[in-house]
């Protein structure tokens, strides 16, 4: 047998494509849920750079993308079939972004011990919970 239609034997029997697909949709989902809740904090003054510089509009809503994906892998929120959602897998949505969340408080906690600053602020933590939480459930 051909190793080309080894490998396409391999993925489509382990469901490989569907799960990156959904990890994928899953982290642009998280991104633009944190860059949502970080334009909402500034009552939509992205342009002004009142509250935050252009830097932080990129690496905020990152870190918060790779503590999302790095709970969505061990709560293995990407094998949840999305047709099929059951009240088990919005179970284990909600808790993998509940620690998830607590993860970034932590974060936040070490970060104001060693520089007397936030990295992240509150309100974008809750705010991005409760967005990234229901269109992860929701799609």
């Amino acid at each position: 047998m051909p190793l080309k239609l080894y490998i396409k034997r391999f993925i489509k029997s382990h469901g490989i494509v569907k799960s990156i697909w959904v990890l994928l949709t899953d982290g642009v989902c998280v991104y633009l849920a944190a860059f949502l809740a970080m334009v909402l904090r500034t009552d939509f003054a992205v342009l002004a750079k009142a509250h935050f510089t252009s830097k932080e509009y990129i690496f905020i809503p990152a870190l918060i993308l790779g503590v999302r994906l790095l709970f969505s892998l061990i709560f293995n929120i990407y094998k949840i079939v999305v047709r099929y959602t059951n009240a088990t897998d919005i179970f284990r949505i909600l808790l993998s972004n509940i620690v998830g969340s607590a993860l970034l408080l932590a974060i936040n906690g070490v970060a104001f011990c060693f520089t007397k600053a936030y990295i992240i602020p509150l309100s974008i933590i809750v705010m991005e919970f409760f967005i990234s939480s229901l269109v992860m459930i929701f799609y």
